[in-house]
This record gives structure tokens, sequence and C-alpha cells, in this order.
């Protein structure tokens, strides 16, 4: 279990209420007690303006005519304030694509989950943003955070290619 959740402030946005609900249970099964629910990107807004958000979960494809998901990252990126530029997003699709991944990740999506998803599948994104958060990088195209994964084991500098070259030949 990635470290205490009591003290953190998730908001979930999505249209449905289903998978809002199922994503309630599993956070307050995980431990988490400060959770905050927007079925449309208007809700979201005034949730981000009232309340300490920690993290947000939202749905790339809202029934919202506002806009999408990516709307609503793209005004929390540039929304200019330091309580919100830097806000973990795991976004949540079914349109897992590769193009759709890398457009998400240059608009500043910190994570993926993909639909359907498991209590597994989530506690295994919230582990990666509470114990490996990304470093946020700021150039003149893009605010967002490091889009590389870091890695501390095999591979760093060549041993991973080492390992494999070892099990092919033996």
């Amino acid at each position: 279990m990635p470290g205490n959740l009591a003290p953190l402030h998730i908001l979930i946005v999505d249209d449905s209420l289903h998978i809002r609900r199922l994503v309630l249970t599993m956070l307050r099964a995980m431990g988490c007690v400060h959770m905050h629910e927007a079925k449309n990107i208007s809700q979201a807004r005034d949730i981000l303006a009232r309340k300490p958000i920690d993290l947000a979960l939202i749905d790339w494809m809202l029934d919202d005519p506002a806009g999408t998901g990516m709307d609503l990252v793209t005004y929390i990126r540039k929304s200019g304030t330091n309580d919100m530029v830097y806000l973990p997003i795991i976004m949540m699709t079914g349109h897992t694509e590769r193009e759709n991944i890398e457009l998400a990740r240059d608009m500043g999506v910190t994570e993926f989950l993909a639909k359907p998803f498991t209590a597994r599948n989530l506690h295994t994104r919230l582990a990666i943003l509470i114990d490996q958060p990304r470093p946020f990088v700021k150039t003149r195209s893009f605010f967002g955070p490091d889009r590389r994964r870091r890695h501390t084991g095999p591979g760093v500098t060549g041993e991973r290619r080492l390992h494999l070259a070892k099990r092919t030949t033996t």
C-alpha cells in the first residue's frame, strides 16, 4: 500500500456516477478519507478553487459541453497557481492507443489508468505517484511532469542489456 492516503485530498472527475462511486469505494478501502467528486468541468473547477486537492483522477471522455478531461488538464496546467499547476493527474480512459497516451503526456498528464480497471490497477498508479513522484519540466513548449520514467535498476548504464545477453547465450 502506498504511504498513508488519509491526509490526501483526492478529486475524482467522471460523468459516470457508477465510475465515481467505484473509485470512491476503492479509495476508501485504501484508507483515503478526503474525496471530492465532480461530474463535469464546472464542478471540478469549483472544487479546485475551494479545496486543497493533492491528486486528481480525471476521465478523458467527459460528456460535458465545456470540453473533455484534456480540457480540464489544460486548465489545471495553465492555471498559474502553484496549488494547481503541480497537481498530479491520473487520466482514466478506455482510449489507450499510443497516440492518445503521447498526446495526454504532452498536455501534462502524470499517469494513466486504463478502463476497465481494478483496485490493484488504481493502487499501482497511486503508488507510482506517491513513491516515485516525477519532477516538473518547464520549457517554451511544455509544462508538466517529466515524461521520462526514472529507472534505478538494471538498464540505467547498460546493465539490462548485459543481463539479457547472458540469458540468451546460456
